[in-house]
């Protein structure tokens, strides 16, 4: 039975379990090994939709090798058709139709050899016709030439003198011919969107896209010409991603990444159109019922007691998120350049890069933001500026890069990874942390309380780093200073977070 949601060739099987079925091409019934054989049908074992998705993948990627070596065994028995033939081969192809044409015209219907196809009736369909016939397989991007190199020899008639000779030679040598999309493969689609999007500091994290570009070189492949994946091709990426153990909003991301990705295909003029636009599928209700929530009065109490301490790097992440509304990844790869006084006012720099000696950008260390409104210099939330002034003095004086101590690279994670488990255990140990909970939740309590504070939404959206909207105007000057929003943030309150004094250590690494 079809699953629509299955990729093609992926069906369930009578047995209830996930099989593929699939015809075996004309071309490789000449083989002995499929000799007589025109349907291949296989069970995966399993009846789990998951598993058996992925088993089911790997069947149709193993079918096609060994059909290829069958192909090769052969030895030429079908001649495959692309876009490397020589001008000759399409002339050459353009004879043999006009010479069939021909022949189905003057010769007896009975005489046709056995298990071949009648001319059909709509001359549309003339090449792929002529093609099986003579036993090739047309890349699809080779049609058009094709069509047009057999309208041309069917249309054309021998000139009868100089005139007609020179004005048929003018006219094949000055009618415009249509310009050719370069022949690119998905590898190089990938390759060029890992150097334009990816690199030289761009606002985008390059994990956000490993498991696009992965799934995508596994069901569809790398080599694969661009003008050959289709629509369907990037329905069956949507499912391997569905079929994999991640959240509903982790599987929406990178189905959309791989949007993102063809989307540079389009703009480079490699493709007319995206294939993956609108693939996603669209969130679910029940989806915000594990959505994340800020913490409540009770649990910053507990997090935030009278006399709290900033002496740990995950100290440290809980209060940057709260008070200057910090994502984990932005608190945590801080770096002791980040912290200065500018224009009058102690700031925290949020950027991807590293200032340079000479005054320029250095992109070496790894530092990435979500997106392009997240890089913001942020005032000092004068509840903690005293205690983060001395920990940037103390981490400078002693030739410390990174501001909180402890922290360091962890591969794909960034630097969070290596202090994640120090957050979650801190909201363990204050009996705070949920389903629902976590470092992330802070930023939520961040926005309630600049409601609360009845902070102007344009100041709110800076602060936090959210977008400013889409609009022209969002676009134009330099934005809010450092000073002007330092009024702002310095009116976010929390009541139930301890009003005593902050016990600060500083810690090296």
């Amino acid at each position: 039975m079809k699953d629509v949601s299955f990729p093609p060739g992926v069906v369930w099987n009578r047995a209830g379990a996930v099989g593929i079925l699939k015809w075996v091409p004309r071309d490789v019934r000449a083989h002995p090994d499929w000799a007589g054989k025109t349907i291949v049908e296989r069970s995966t074992g399993t009846c789990d939709r998951a598993e058996g998705l992925r088993r089911a993948m790997r069947m149709l990627i193993e079918l096609e090798d060994q059909w290829a070596e069958c192909r090769r065994q052969l030895g030429g028995a079908l001649v495959p058709l692309d876009t490397n033939m020589l001008p000759e081969d399409v002339a050459e192809f353009a004879d043999q139709v006009d010479t069939m044409v021909a022949a189905e015209f003057a010769a007896d219907p009975d005489d046709r050899p056995k298990g071949g196809e009648p001319m059909p009736a709509d001359p549309a369909g003339l090449v792929q016709w002529a093609a099986r016939e003579i036993g090739y397989e047309p890349a699809p991007d080779m049609l058009p030439v094709l069509r047009e190199a057999v309208a041309a020899r069917l249309a054309n008639q021998p000139p009868a003198n100089e005139h007609q000779r020179y004005a048929a030679e003018a006219a094949a040598r000055l009618a415009p011919r249509p310009k050719r999309r370069p022949r690119r493969t998905l590898d190089d689609l990938i390759a060029l969107f890992e150097v334009e999007r990816l690199e030289g500091g761009k606002a985008r994290r390059a994990s956000n896209y490993t498991t696009a570009t992965d799934v995508l070189r596994e069901v569809v492949g790398g080599g694969t010409v661009l003008d050959h994946i289709d629509r369907d091709d990037l329905r069956a990426v949507r499912d391997a991603i569905l079929a994999r153990p991640l959240a509903p909003a982790s599987q929406r991301k990178y189905v959309r990444a791989a949007a993102t990705i063809f989307g540079l295909a389009v703009d480079e003029g490699w493709l007319p159109a995206n294939p993956a636009l609108g693939l996603a599928p669209q969130r679910q209700p029940k989806e915000d019922e594990g959505a994340r929530r800020p913490f409540t009065a009770a649990e910053l109490a507990a997090l935030f007691p009278d006399a709290w301490r900033l002496d740990t790097a995950a100290d440290w992440m809980l209060a940057l998120g709260l008070f200057q509304g910090l994502r984990a990844e932005e608190a945590a790869q801080l770096e002791t350049s980040d912290v200065e006084r500018a224009v009058g006012v102690w700031v925290i720099h949020v950027r991807a890069w590293t200032p340079t000696a000479d005054g320029g950008r250095s992109y070496a260390s790894g530092k990435h933001l979500k997106n392009p409104a997240s890089e913001r210099t942020l005032p000092i939330h004068s509840r903690i500026e005293p205690a983060l002034i001395a920990l940037a003095d103390a981490r400078r004086a002693a030739g410390e890069r990174l501001l909180l101590p402890g922290v360091k690279r962890w591969g794909k994670e960034g630097c969070y990874g290596s202090v994640r488990k120090d957050v979650a255990a801190r909201l363990t140990a204050a009996g705070v942390k949920t389903e629902r909970t976590s470092h992330h939740s802070l930023r939520h309590n961040f926005r309630d309380a600049c409601r609360a504070a009845g902070i102007a939404h344009g100041h709110a959206l800076a602060l936090g780093g959210w977008a400013l909207g889409k609009g022209a105007e969002a676009g134009y000057g330099e934005g809010y200073t450092p000073a002007t929003l330092k009024s702002s943030i310095d009116l976010l309150a929390y009541p139930s977070v301890g009003a005593g004094p902050i016990l600060i250590e500083i810690k090296g690494n």
